[in-house]
């Protein structure tokens, strides 16, 4: 520290900094006005190069500070920061500190989380960062808590939350590799999931108990990465949908590569494009992507759900909407271009309510891509096919292009 300060001009008295350490110290520069040097263990080299840096913190204001012939003069790091300096040998900024973790970890087996003596440090508090990674634990959280963050960091490790009385938040990352259940072992439903930051899912999460509930679950995310081979299901009913909702704006859930599956959940709004390289399915719930849809995966829509796309539409993958017998009362809006090179298939011979597929144009694949665009309705209940985007709307096909029991179709 000396050395780093002396190759810029400083001439400081001898002193020897700690040795090891992850929390931010202080070391007495020797100054008499009550200054001081802060540093992180590692932060340094133990023969600091011409450019290291240190961060001096002043104890009284700055404007008495010595400054030796030839030194760089201090600078401020910020406007509101009079009293915090860094001493570049070549650049003009110091290492930001990091706060340390406050870690509690769940010691194994099947617990309450309130009991205190199945974790490290006691049960967790607002400062807590959780992780539940021993083989085979699982543990029930039935009451209202806040913690700092939350990692189930193995894939045999559930965290089962039924607390239809209060909210859980965790202040900012949820990290699941295993199972996160949410009113999914209780009929009783109506728990409340708040992650202020992002939820990083490459395991399962199963949340909502469907039919059974006597209230909706609800889970309010900052933000979501399903990864591949993850799974992510939010389920409610007819009485009593389940909700969810993103807070960290437009990147907030901008990917899917696992599996994404909502069922009787209150609209959902995605503002932004969207991909998707996994399974994505919406039951008797709507959503709203408010950019363009790349789909290289499946994306299911069925059961009376509505999906509108604002912008255009390029599916490479598999697109169904109400495909199975027995699906109906789905319909789909495109703003913009639907361009395909995969396989599309809207309605089925069996519908009992008549449905729309709405789009502003159709590119129907290229030479060689075997794209398929079939509609189909039944007798009673007709399938709807409307362009709306004039004469070009679609003007030629490459694909495979068939409608069955679909109401008259004009081509401009």
């Amino acid at each position: 520290m000396a050395e780093a300060l002396e190759q810029s001009g400083w001439d400081l008295p001898d002193s020897t900094p700690p040795e090891s350490g992850d929390a931010m110290e202080e070391q007495s520069a020797g100054f008499d006005e009550g200054y001081s040097v802060q540093y992180q263990p590692g932060w340094l080299p133990a023969a600091p190069a011409p450019d290291a840096e240190i961060s001096l913190s002043l104890d009284s204001p700055a404007a008495g500070l010595p400054v030796p012939d030839g030194a760089p003069a201090p600078s401020p790091q910020s406007a509101d920061s009079a009293n915090s300096f860094a001493f570049p040998g070549g650049g003009s900024t110091s290492p930001a500190f990091e706060p340390p973790s406050n870690p509690d970890d769940w010691n194994g087996g099947t617990g309450n989380w309130t009991t205190a003596s199945d974790w490290s440090d006691g049960v967790p508090t607002s400062s807590s960062d959780v992780a539940i990674s021993v083989k085979n634990s699982d543990v029930t959280l039935n009451i209202g808590t806040t913690v700092n963050s939350i990692t189930i960091g193995i894939g045999s490790a559930t965290l089962d939350i039924e607390n239809a009385s209060g909210t859980d938040t965790v202040s900012t990352s949820f990290s699941n590799s295993g199972k996160l259940y949410v009113d999914w072992t209780s009929s009783g439903g109506g728990s409340d999931l708040v992650v202020d930051g992002t939820f990083t899912n490459s395991g399962t999460v199963d949340a909502g108990y469907g039919s059974g509930a006597s209230a909706g679950t609800t889970i309010s995310l900052g933000g979501l990465v399903n990864n591949k081979g993850a799974t992510f299901e939010l389920y409610g009913s007819t009485n009593h949908a389940s909700t969810l909702t993103f807070t960290g704006g437009d990147s907030s859930f901008t990917a899917n590569a696992g599996t994404f599956e909502l069922y009787y959940v209150n609209p959902v709004t995605l503002n932004t494009a969207f991909t998707n390289s996994g399974t994505f399915e919406t039951y008797y719930t709507d959503v709203t992507i408010g950019g363009n849809f790349t789909n290289s995966g499946t994306l299911n829509i069925e059961n009376g759900s509505t999906v509108t796309v604002d912008g255009t539409f390029t599916n490479s993958g598999t697109l169904e909407i109400d495909a199975d017998g027995g699906s109906s009362g789905s319909s789909l809006t495109i703003q913009s271009t639907l361009t395909n090179t995969g396989s599309i298939y809207f309605g089925n011979s069996s519908l009992n309510t008549a449905e729309t597929f709405t789009l502003a144009g159709l590119t129907n694949g290229t030479n060689g891509s075997g794209a398929t665009f079939d509609v189909t309705g039944s007798q009673s209940h007709e399938a709807t096919l409307d362009f709306t985007g004039g004469a070009s709307a679609f003007t030629d096909n490459a694909g495979t292009f068939e409608l069955y029991n679909v109401t008259p179709l004009t081509l401009n």
